[in-house]
């Protein structure tokens, strides 16, 4: 219900604008060209000058809609680049991130059972070398 009501108030602004377009257009087209109120009809002349009014109003609003087109297309292209080209970079980066984990990060379960079998290695070093050194000291005694 609410997106509906969103897309009416939208329906609305566009019908206003385009009144108050018309609006104006009328009321210059009229100022200019409307001099004889004695007949109820337009003039020839009157009547060609309105045509004339209107067909350049109409011509100069769709000259700047291409125009305004033609900029928000370039906009939207230049966006599209700049999100591409960051996608791009992203994953780029996350390739090499990938390509440089596996050399030089070692699993957490490698690594503590080496520095496991490190201290194992060192304590019997350390235990061999006190039981040969209280072996020499006994058989000097």
């Amino acid at each position: 219900m609410a997106a509906g009501q969103a897309v009416d108030y939208s329906n609305i602004n566009n019908l206003k604008d385009i009144l108050s377009t018309y609006n104006r257009i009328t009321e210059s087209c009229f100022s200019r060209c409307a001099y004889n109120f004695n007949q109820r009809q337009l003039t020839d002349n009157e009547n060609d000058c309105v045509m004339s009014c209107a067909s350049k109003f109409i011509n100069t609003n769709q000259r700047m809609m291409m125009t305004f087109m033609d900029i928000q297309m370039k906009k939207n292209e230049a966006q599209a680049e700049e999100q591409l080209k960051a996608q791009q970079l992203a994953q780029t980066q996350a390739q090499d991130s990938a390509a440089v984990q596996p050399t030089t990060q070692i699993p957490a379960a490698e690594m503590a059972a080496a520095a496991f079998a490190n201290i194992e290695a060192a304590k019997s070093a350390d235990d061999s070398s006190s039981v040969t050194g209280i072996g020499v000291e006994s058989a000097a005694s």
